[in-house]
């Protein structure tokens, strides 16, 4: 037992160390100028200053607190439903929301229903307590797989509810590497309740002789549910993908949706759309689509890419950018006759993919694919690259044969995509129905998790 003691303590001051010197690193990154290092090391100093103002001037004691905390945009994503229905619940109670991801605190600054939105401080033990000191919640929900020790221990030393929503693990999971694995079971073991998104996790949960486990489901099935009734209207998409024209008795081109794409995705969309234009030319009846292109970051280094792309594999397509036609709105005529639209802007995405006839998600010839639903929610099947094994989600479509992977790139993948743009356009309302039903029918995450949490006030 003092063996697994001073392991325990070897790790702790390990732990410790590691992420003092990425701290370090950090501030150097941001001192030479590296964008996200420096919108790190600003979202934290902010927060800092805000709950030291905020110790000084709320009352004694604070308002009734719950903190929700989220790695980035996809759990943020997971975490609004939540909150909303939290929210309606528990309307008197302060719903804090704390980011680890630079790039999802700016957004999220005005996160509702949240009424404060934070960037998490670095885990180390005297920011946890400070934290939890300032804020003092009464109940904790962290999303799907944050591990975050010194925060997680000193909630749980505090005797404060901490429930791990959306939990997913699976036996290649980072918190299972050794040098991470006894800290990781020091806080599973104290972990009030994993609400978990899958099966196998539960399983997995269970076997490892965790259980404190419920099955709930995924809040992202909510989530874009929610979404799909949101009304939406914008005079560039609807110009750009036929819908004025389909009103008026005319039929319009089908449309491919591409979300959250990178290079290698903007390649392969690229080099189909062209070598469909290129067909047509020696047969007019042939079915040409258009793409609305919306890359996962756009930055000065993806333009720059971008432009390159279209250059040597679309140089025939006609390309417009969103931003530059709704700075001229003359420009909305030559959108109707545009092969393919890059939306520079944030934010539009999860509503565009009602203007779709498919969908290709981006990310799956590198990390893995993006959020999925927000686009089969619609009824629009999907395509995207060969890394989607570890996201339930699009396992399960492709069993169904909703969802289609696209394996290579160069004139393989092009082929493949290309068929699949073949049978995407021939489907029929009732398929696309099917496909809206098969994400209806997983919703109802959030309502579980929020009986369970409501029993345990009892």
């Amino acid at each position: 037992m003092n063996r697994y003691f001073q392991k325990i303590t070897y790790l702790r001051w390990a732990y410790d160390l590691t992420l003092k010197a990425y701290g370090g690193l950090v501030r150097i990154a941001a001192w030479m100028g590296h964008p996200k290092a420096l919108a790190l090391v600003l979202g934290r100093r902010e927060t800092r200053y805000l709950l030291e103002s905020l110790g000084r001037s709320q009352a004694d004691p604070p308002p009734a607190t719950v903190w929700f905390h989220a790695a980035s945009v996809g759990e943020w994503e997971q975490a609004k439903p939540l909150m909303q229905a939290w929210r309606i619940q528990h309307p008197k109670d302060r719903i804090v929301l704390s980011l680890y991801s630079p790039s999802a605190y700016r957004p999220g600054l005005n996160a509702a229903p949240a009424d404060l939105c934070l960037m998490m401080l670095a885990d180390h033990r005297d920011q946890a307590e400070f934290w939890l000191d300032v804020l003092r919640p009464y109940r904790v929900f962290f999303v799907k797989y944050e591990y975050w020790y010194h925060h997680i221990r000193a909630v749980q030393q505090r005797k404060i509810p901490l429930v791990m929503v959306c939990a997913r693990l699976h036996t290649q999971s980072g918190v299972f590497r050794p040098w991470f694995r006894p800290l990781w079971a020091e806080m599973a073991g104290e972990i009030s309740l994993f609400a978990v998104q899958d099966r196998g996790t539960h399983a997995l949960l269970n076997g490892l002789g965790y259980h404190r486990v419920q099955w709930v489901g995924d809040t992202r099935f909510d989530r874009v549910m929610e979404l799909s009734h949101t009304p939406f209207e914008n005079s560039v998409l609807e110009s750009f993908t036929g819908h004025l024209q389909a009103q008026n008795g005319r039929i319009s081109r089908p449309v491919l949706v591409a979300g959250s794409t990178w290079d290698a995705d903007d390649r392969l969309l690229v080099q189909a759309l062209e070598a469909q234009r290129l067909s047509a030319l020696n047969n007019p009846a042939a079915l040409v689509w258009k793409l609305v292109l919306v890359p996962h970051e756009w930055n000065e280094d993806h333009r720059k890419s971008l432009h390159q792309v279209l250059r040597k594999h679309g140089p025939s397509l006609k390309v417009l950018f969103y931003s530059k036609v709704c700075e001229d709105r003359s420009l909305l005529d030559d959108s109707q006759e545009a092969d393919v639209l890059v939306v520079d802007q944030t934010g539009l995405l999860s509503k565009m993919y009602r203007m779709g006839k498919a969908a290709w998600i981006g990310g799956g010839f590198g990390a893995g694919i993006h959020n999925i639903l927000e686009a089969a929610v619609y009824g629009l099947p999907v395509a995207f690259g060969p890394r989607y094994q570890t996201f339930p989600e699009a396992v399960t479509l492709v069993e169904d044969r909703m969802a289609f992977p696209i394996n290579t790139q160069g004139k393989q993948g092009v082929m493949d995509l290309l068929a699949f743009l073949q049978k995407a356009g021939a489907y029929t309302p009732d398929l696309h129905q099917q496909i809206k039903d098969r994400i209806a029918a997983e919703s109802g995450a959030v309502q579980r998790i929020m009986d369970l949490s409501l029993n345990s006030d009892n």
